[in-house]
């Protein structure tokens, strides 16, 4: 369900869902996930786009902010550039609240990826995001680049961000993993 956009900024096409990128904001399931892997192939259309999905998320944005607190696996077009802070092949970093321990960092929250793999604009990229007690996996095109562990919260929901790129999804698939019992401080807000 779309949660701070526009009707416009999302539409199904050619067995395609197709973010416009504007306004920024995001679209979430309607139910919680724990243990899960979430398989989906992306695709930007303009070089230089942003995006992201959301996993663990809470039911609306953080105060003050167009985003939820969750763990965000960034979906960045090869032409963003990879700046001191960031990469474009498949970060993972908690924001707004949440919280991570990188398991390839470099002194902040952010998990940075061992290997570059995502293919540039207009091309197909596939993630397979494996999240299960805690722990968030990150494939890209077919090998595990980043990971996180030990992140709060560790079941909650899972968005698809607009974030001013134009971005295709397509062949979204969630196979979901038998829950584990938790401590309620580790839920999302419902």
């Amino acid at each position: 369900q779309r949660v701070n956009t526009a009707q416009s900024t999302w539409s199904v096409r050619d067995n395609m869902l197709i973010c416009s990128g504007k306004p920024i904001g995001e679209l979430r399931t309607t139910r919680m996930y724990q243990n899960f892997i979430l398989e989906v192939e992306w695709r930007h259309m303009v070089p230089r786009g942003n995006a992201g999905i959301f996993v663990w998320a809470d039911d609306i944005t953080a105060r003050g902010v167009p985003f939820h607190r969750s763990i965000e696996v960034q979906v960045l077009e090869n032409a963003y550039g990879n700046g001191g802070g960031h990469t474009v092949h498949g970060d993972i970093f908690p924001i707004h609240g949440a919280k991570m321990i990188p398991v390839n960092g470099r002194g902040g929250g952010r998990a940075f990826p061992t290997e570059n793999r995502s293919k540039p604009s207009p091309q197909w990229n596939h993630y397979r995001i494996e999240c299960r007690d805690g722990t968030i996996s990150l494939a890209v095109n077919g090998k595990v680049v980043t990971r996180g562990k030990e992140c709060n919260p560790r079941k909650g929901y899972i968005c698809i961000e607009s974030e001013g790129g134009v971005v295709h999804y397509r062949n979204m698939r969630i196979k979901v993993l038998p829950e584990t019992p938790i401590e309620r401080e580790f839920v999302a807000i419902a």
